[in-house]
């Protein structure tokens, strides 16, 4: 596998800077998923499409089939497709051609890498025992894609699944593992408090609901640290309030906005339930109604023990040899992270496992997820590759 990849090393480079060049965004990945399509057809793939937005619209994403004539549970391998809202601002001379629209997130090189791990598994595939699929997923920046895979049933037959992600500040050559909860789950929050407005001069005639909307702020941060175990992890993040327009008007209602994030389905219900009562609460104290909305997200992101296991010992094979020996590289338990991903959509079904690649020197202050100023290194596509087409071959080969 190692070989293989640094063989073709030059072609999922270009590949990626292809996709750089022309992100996509959401469900309208049109030429994204055409070229992942025609590229996986050439090889000889089986190729479907999926993931439509809405019933009737076309659908850009790609599901991919290595030995379909083979019986048993596939094993599954994904990338997203979809880029950012976001003007990129780096000086790459393969830029992104689209006004604020660009891959900062590294789902460019997930593509490359998969399309790689393709083509050298489609060179081992006599070895399967059964079949491999290739999940070209759109829309995961709205935590929606994976669902829309699920949904329309293209996980029925598959056994174990497998993803990798990119990380800038991670060192190339590096892989950031856990067995059990790697990621949170995000839900967004609102609270809208309905009082009675009226003029600032006056406020004893009105039910103002801005410090109402104060209190419940600093309230609720006693959820985390009062009524939730220190040792499971949790936040809550009020980053938006709306309320008047004018310096001289007591406002009827004030919003707050803001997320959830945990990584126990405990906590999280837990949360949402005694949110709920507070935001009420404190509000009728003070005469006025709050009206709670939660929206919940993506699922906790949780690696099977074993599967997670086995990925970190499939990679630290790859960099013994001589083709990757030069990273130094290996991989590391990491701690859980606070950001989310959809793939966790696909962990609830089927066993399987998420891991970051190194794609950075290690410093902690690159430029991270998201940021316009967002690069990663390109060694690291070849050992993505690599480590794709090595676990699918090792789990559909037994």
């Amino acid at each position: 596998m190692a070989s293989e990849a640094v063989e073709i090393q030059e072609e999922i480079i270009n590949l990626r800077r292809g996709f750089h060049e022309n992100p996509e965004l959401s469900f309208e990945v049109r030429e994204t998923g055409r070229t992942c399509a025609s590229y996986c057809q050439s090889l000889g793939l089986a190729v479907k499409r999926c993931c439509a937005e809405l019933p009737g619209k076309d659908k850009y994403g790609v599901i991919a089939t290595i030995r379909p004539d083979l019986e048993g549970k596939s094993i599954a391998l994904r990338a997203e497709m979809d880029a950012l809202p976001i003007q990129e601002q780096t000086e790459l001379s393969f830029c992104s051609r689209k006004q604020n629209i660009a891959h900062l997130c590294g789902h460019d090189a997930h593509c490359a890498m998969l399309l790689g791990a393709a083509r050298i598994l489609s060179n081992h595939k006599d070895a399967f025992k059964r079949p491999v699929q290739l999940i070209f997923q759109p829309s995961e920046e709205t935590l929606s894609g994976a669902k829309k895979v699920v949904d329309e049933g293209f996980l029925a037959n598959v056994g174990e699944i497998y993803g990798l992600h990119v990380h800038p500040r991670l060192k190339i050559g590096k892989l950031g593992w856990r067995s059990d909860a790697l990621m949170a789950s995000p839900d967004e929050l609102s609270i809208i408090i309905t009082g009675k407005g009226g003029h600032a001069a006056m406020p004893h005639l009105c039910v103002d609901p801005i410090p109402i909307a104060a209190e419940i702020i600093l309230s609720l941060q006693t959820l985390i640290s009062r009524k939730t175990d220190p040792l499971d992890s949790a936040v809550i993040s009020i980053c938006m309030l709306k309320a008047s327009d004018a310096v001289n008007v007591i406002p009827e209602k004030a919003e707050l906005q803001g997320t959830i994030r945990s990584f126990s389905a405990t906590v999280r219900d837990f949360l949402h339930r005694e949110i709920t009562n507070m935001a009420g609460f404190i509000a009728k104290a003070h005469g006025a109604v709050a009206k709670v909305d939660i929206i919940k997200g993506s699922p906790v992101l949780t690696n099977d023990s074993e599967r997670a296991k086995e990925l970190s010992e499939i990679f630290n094979a790859l960099c013994d040899t001589k083709v990757f020996k030069s990273l130094n590289g290996g991989a590391i338990q990491m701690a859980p992270i606070m950001g989310s991903e959809d793939f966790s959509y696909y962990l609830e079904q089927v066993k399987g496992a998420f891991a970051f690649l190194g794609a950075g020197d290690g410093r902690e202050d690159a430029p991270g997820f998201h940021s316009s100023s967002f690069m990663l290194d390109e060694r690291a596509l070849p050992l993505g590759s690599a480590l794709l087409a090595a676990v699918a071959l090792t789990r559909a080969s037994c």
